[in-house]
């Protein structure tokens, strides 16, 4: 139903052979917007890298820091992890009272 309006068009499309183009018929305001179009892919991907780059750094430094602050890691993550998982006990402890065994 939405298609058939369509279906027309594109056999206009498919029937028409060859077309010849100018360059500046894709970029009508001159060379540098070409160039600007065509290098515009190049730098967006380049910063991503850059990006990319500088997070593994900074990942590998605070990994290799990490080993002398061992200490202060512990005494800031233990709680939380003792927490955590006080309240998984205490959200799931009833359903595991049927399976302990009283013996």
């Amino acid at each position: 139903m939405q298609i058939k309006p369509l279906m027309k068009l594109t056999h206009d499309i498919m029937g028409v052979t060859s077309i010849h183009y100018a360059w500046h018929e894709f970029f009508p305001r001159g060379i540098f917007s070409a160039i600007a179009v065509l290098k515009a892919p190049i730098i967006c991907i380049s910063l991503l890298l850059i990006t990319i780059i500088l997070c593994l750094r900074t990942i590998r430094t605070l990994m290799l820091t990490a080993k002398y602050n061992v200490g202060a890691l512990i005494s800031v993550w233990v709680p939380v992890i003792l927490v955590c998982l006080y309240k998984v006990k205490c959200w799931f402890g009833p359903l595991y009272v049927g399976t302990e065994s009283t013996y």
